[in-house]
């Protein structure tokens, strides 16, 4: 039987014809996950860059495809993986965000952080496997959900390669192919990443994705285009203001729909319900104390009445000075301004690999000084903190 038979055949903005396999259909034609047409990739970015309003559900099949083709060409020999193996890490690809909340990874932000997308994903795949007779096993399960999550389990060193495709700690996986060149497209930028040719080169050794070398200065161009979006698009200035109002927003309307308790309780057909629409349930609201705050968030938001940045500071982690900036307190200042710490990580966790493309060895590459960075911005909320918030700022100068 092979895995690419299909039922259905789609056309994707990015990827071209995308062939869909029963099982795959069967997942995509259910509320679970047609659900994901109504949570933006990007969050809050589209408020930013007004064409970024591309979802987690073409990005799920994007996945779902690149999978697929990655895996197709690392099994040419037909040794590394079962079919049912190449159906699950396919069907993982499908579903990996299938648990996400309104406005994506600003959603976990305000929920426990033990029950991410990820646990929430896992949750949403056993429903729908007994609700839909899906057919798989609950040793398909578990295997489905450490592909999902690999950095949750003690993973087989021989056999690394199967949880590499979807998630790798190399930063080089078809999840992030997908996102980063949909985006790149979306927001209208002129980036590029080579990701067929990495694909081509790379070859499964001693139990993990490894890469030729000629494709180094692809692999090193793709963590450079990553390290920009992140950079300047992802954690864009105005963006993150846009995403602290957000996340008032979410807390102030939990007291109405209960979703943190929806998510501790796993009420997941409860939980299906609430996507980005979840801005507009404010229309219908009466009789809430908190109806007020919320139509006041929306308003300003839509009305670009938002907090405004007075300033950054970048530096290399390398230096140092992160840890100076990390304990920087802002309990007692957050009703004035907000203190906002991101990290940005140039490589992956883990070093890639690299072959000759004459004997196959490893080539010894060593990552060039450290480029991640650190970021500290503060933001006003008014005009009334807004020279406190200057103050601030120019005490926390390095």
């Amino acid at each position: 039987m092979d895995i690419l038979r299909n039922t259905m055949e789609i056309y994707d903005i990015i990827h071209g014809n995308i062939l869909l396999c029963p099982i795959a259909k069967k997942i995509i034609d259910t509320i679970e996950f047609q659900r994901l047409r109504n949570i933006k990739q990007l969050g809050c970015c589209y408020l930013v860059f007004p064409s970024a309003v591309h979802t987690r559900f073409e990005h799920s099949i994007g996945v779902y495809h690149l999978a697929n083709k990655y895996i197709q060409k690392l099994n040419k020999d037909k040794k590394f993986f079962t079919e049912r193996e190449i159906e699950c890490i396919t069907i993982a690809g499908l579903i990996h965000d299938i648990g996400h909340g309104p406005y994506s990874h600003l959603f976990d932000e305000t929920v426990d952080q033990d029950k991410n997308h990820e646990y929430r994903s896992g949750k949403l795949l056993e429903l729908m496997n007994q609700k839909y007779n899906l057919g798989f096993t609950e040793k398909d399960i578990n295997f489905i959900l450490k592909i999902i999550y690999p950095k949750k389990y003690t993973i087989d060193p021989l056999e690394k390669y199967k949880y590499q495709i979807i998630s790798n700690k190399t930063g080089i996986d078809v999840d992030r192919f997908d996102y980063i060149t949909r985006d790149i497209h979306m927001t209208g930028l002129n980036y590029g990443i080579e990701y067929e040719r990495i694909m081509n080169n790379s070859k499964i050794i001693d139990g993990s994705i490894q890469y030729s070398d000629k494709v180094q200065t692809n692999i090193e161009e793709f963590f450079r285009i990553r390290f920009i979006m992140y950079k300047e698009v992802y954690n864009h200035r105005t963006v993150r203001c846009l995403e602290y109002m957000m996340k008032e927003f979410m807390n102030e309307i939990d007291s109405v729909i209960n979703i943190k308790r929806i998510i501790n309780e796993d009420q997941w057909d409860e939980f299906i319900k609430i996507n980005d629409n979840i801005i507009d349930i404010i229309n219908f609201i009466s009789n809430n104390d908190k109806l007020s705050k919320l139509k006041e968030i929306i308003h300003n938001i839509n009305t670009r009445n938002i907090y405004k940045s007075i300033g950054e500071i970048e530096v290399s982690i390398s230096n140092g000075d992160k840890e100076h900036f990390k304990n920087i307190k802002e309990s007692k200042l957050e009703s004035l301004i907000i203190i906002d710490k991101i990290e940005i990580n140039y490589y992956g966790e883990e070093e890639c690999q690299y072959y000759s493309n004459n004997k196959y060895h490893k080539v010894k590459t060593e990552y060039p000084d450290n480029k991640d960075i650190y970021i500290i911005s503060i933001y006003y909320k008014n005009s009334e903190s807004k020279e406190f918030a200057k103050l601030f700022f120019q005490q926390i100068l390095p």
